[in-house]
């Protein structure tokens, strides 16, 4: 399997190195979304298999886990890679971060008012992937 964070390193020179996400505590969101990314239905306008929490616990397992994930990001040079999944924290207002999981990376960015929404991403191994999608309790596509 060709992994795809590191080839677009190497391609782009893997630009500059970005500041964390910025995680919201866990009494700050109230429910949390997942996709797998190419999965939409537009019949049913919905994602086969999308997950959606609001259980604070288990919201704040999500977040420990991505805050856990959170260090180590740079903002790659040219097109943002696609990703596989995406899980939406939604806070009381709107949704406040939108954290991307692809084949060997994690990324994201905040949606937060009156700032510029950057992504930004970082390898990962395929034992943190599974984990984080484990958690969360959304499918991996790759085996079904």
């Amino acid at each position: 399997m060709l992994a795809i964070w590191p080839l677009l390193c190497v391609a782009s020179a893997c630009a500059s190195s970005a500041a964390p996400l910025v995680i919201p505590k866990p009494d700050e969101v109230v429910s949390i979304d997942a996709t797998i990314s190419n999965s939409y239905n537009p019949d049913t306008k919905s994602y086969r298999g999308a997950v959606h929490v609001e259980d604070h616990a288990k919201i704040s397992a999500i977040l420990g886990r991505i805050r856990d994930l959170n260090r180590g990001m740079a903002i790659p040079n040219g097109t943002f890679p696609t990703p596989s999944h995406a899980i939406v924290v939604n806070d009381r207002v709107n949704i406040n971060l939108v954290v991307f999981i692809g084949l060997d990376w994690i990324g994201g960015r905040n949606i937060l008012p009156g700032k510029l929404a950057v992504n930004r991403a970082r390898h990962i191994s395929e034992a943190e992937r599974a984990s984080i999608l484990k958690l969360v309790g959304i499918d991996d596509y790759r085996f079904k």
